[in-house]
């Protein structure tokens, strides 16, 4: 029986739920404050890491993700013994089309040093979040080494009926080429959102056909489908890929052990400003709304664009200062700096260089997809609006009073003018203000409580 080779792909991604400024450390974004990087890692990190499954997977994990986990005491040696199957991403979860030249050379550049101190060499392959991909992007990618990019079918113009189960060489405007690897859409989509009981079942119903019609199988899906999405995924997954599909002659194959430009000989166009997220798949769903997902009948989109916007403006007011006073440097100095800004504590414990690098970081930190991904800036934006604010105090920090006083006057009239669609009395400044309320009257507690046991 000739096998066919398969690339069963896992993107591993949880948001940064807390900042590290001493002034917000131990605010809650989620609205229950539930510790969702606990209940990620209980139902999903750990098992899928400690079991044998990334032998079989090829994955991505943001650099965010491995230093959160660190951070907060929790292992990811697990995700750190596969080199041979782990490709690279940014450092951080931002929409790469949306960001200038620099600012994507940054998050790229970032997610390649931590790539490269995790595992000892260069990664070949790039997952972008959201696969959302353009040319400038591209672009990047080729000048840090990387030969290919993962993708939907959906965001390839080819002339075949199907490009599922294909690479195909990318001509860019520079004259230079990039291998795009496009997985199966039907069966990434099960694999995601089916039912998951029945492994011997699942390989015959859904990739059995494959056989006839592709040389190799390639799919790709959210990481935390394997245990958190869909409890005890992990284990089927387990099942599937060392036991069913063996069996009907499809075998789990590394990503990595692929000779991307040889079997790149079809040649396609990129759809500029895609994604894979939604069926239209364009960047509609960050910037205003797609209605792929979401209930558009009674869904007010009308906070999307607003917020979204607001985070690209603090972005480019931040790192346009930053360029100015690093200079020619800046790229390399944020690249070289991302982990060490990203968790500056601020106070005593930092510099005014260190403290302005730190706030570039944030700014870039707060436009994190997330915020609007989905119909409620409660669900992750959160997230997006207490990294604005904490920006905005290491750019205080750095010296830059003035500059640092007019932001946050705008930043917050901005926020005061987009209305809660969740709650129409109040606006989202006063989410934010609450949460740092929230976290000021805890403090206060815990004083007046260590006083009294005194």
């Amino acid at each position: 029986m000739k096998e066919i080779p398969y690339i069963c792909g896992a993107h591993f991604y949880d948001p940064p739920r807390s900042t590290y400024h001493q002034e917000y450390a131990g605010i809650s974004t989620d609205p229950k404050s539930e510790d969702w990087l606990q209940k990620v890692y209980e139902d999903n990190y750990k098992p899928v890491s400690e079991s044998r499954l990334l032998t079989r997977v090829s994955y991505d994990i943001n650099a965010v993700l491995i230093h959160e986990l660190e951070a907060h005491g929790l292992s990811a040696d697990g995700f750190l013994r596969n080199a041979d199957n782990v490709i690279g991403t940014s450092y951080i979860h931002t929409i790469l089309p949306d960001l200038s030249t620099t600012d994507k050379e940054i998050v790229i550049g970032a997610g390649l040093e931590r790539y490269r101190n995790d595992f000892g060499k260069d990664p070949l392959v790039f997952w972008s979040p959201e696969a959302a991909m353009d040319s400038a992007t591209a672009e990047v990618l080729v000048d840090y080494g990387y030969q290919a990019f993962v993708c939907s079918p959906r965001q390839l113009d080819t002339h075949l009926h199907e490009a599922d189960n294909r690479f195909f060489n990318i001509p860019l405007p520079s004259g230079r080429s990039i291998t795009a690897i496009a997985y199966d859409r039907k069966v990434s989509k099960e694999l995601a959102y089916g039912e998951k009981y029945n492994a011997d079942d699942f390989a015959r119903q859904h990739y059995a056909k494959k056989k006839g019609q592709f040389n190799n199988l390639i799919t790709w899906v959210d990481g935390e489908t394997f245990g958190h999405h869909w409890k005890f995924g992990d284990l089927f997954l387990n099942y599937l890929l060392f036991t069913s599909l063996p069996e009907i002659g499809i075998q789990p194959t590394p990503i990595n052990q692929f000779d991307f430009k040889d079997l790149a000989n079809i040649t396609a166009r990129l759809k500029e400003r895609s994604a894979w997220s939604c069926e239209c798949g364009d960047l509609r769903r960050w910037h205003s709304s797609c209605g792929c997902y979401r209930d558009t009948e009674n869904y007010d989109s009308s906070w999307v664009d607003p917020f979204y916007s607001t985070f690209a403006w603090l972005n480019t007011e931040i790192s346009t200062l930053a360029q100015q006073r690093f200079g020619r440097d800046y790229t390399e100095i944020m690249i070289k700096s991302f982990e060490q800004g990203f968790v500056n504590p601020g106070g005593k414990f930092t510099t005014p260089d260190l403290s302005l690098i730190a706030a570039a970081i944030d700014g870039l930190t707060a436009r994190t997809s997330c915020g609007t991904f989905f119909s409620s800036p409660h669900t992750s934006g959160r997230i997006n609006m207490l990294f604005g604010l904490e920006a905005i105090t290491h750019l205080k920090e750095s010296g830059e009073t003035a500059k640092a006083d007019r932001l946050l006057n705008a930043y917050f009239s901005r926020l005061d003018q987009i209305v809660d669609p969740t709650n129409y009395s109040q606006t989202l400044l006063r989410t934010l203000e609450t949460m740092v309320e929230q976290k000021n009257l805890l403090h206060r507690e815990l004083v007046q409580s260590e006083l009294v046991s005194r």
